[in-house]
């Protein structure tokens, strides 16, 4: 029997199956990591926005230009 090399095809289509797996899992953990990302950008944005209102009535004692 010669030597022969390669992979079968019951062989891919397990890997592929495996993999599809590991993507369907993958995928929501990944959105959801990108939206608490965004929601805490916003809020350091937010938190920013209300320092930089603070300074400013600070410095000129009235909430108005």
């Amino acid at each position: 029997m010669p030597n022969k090399k390669g992979f079968t095809l019951l062989e891919i289509i397990v890997v592929s199956l495996i993999v599809g797996v590991l993507v369907l899992i993958a995928i929501p953990n990944f959105t959801n990591m990108l939206n608490r990302s965004y929601a805490r950008q916003a809020l350091t944005n937010l938190l920013a926005i209300y320092s930089a209102q603070q300074s400013y009535y600070m410095n000129n004692n009235s909430a108005y230009c």
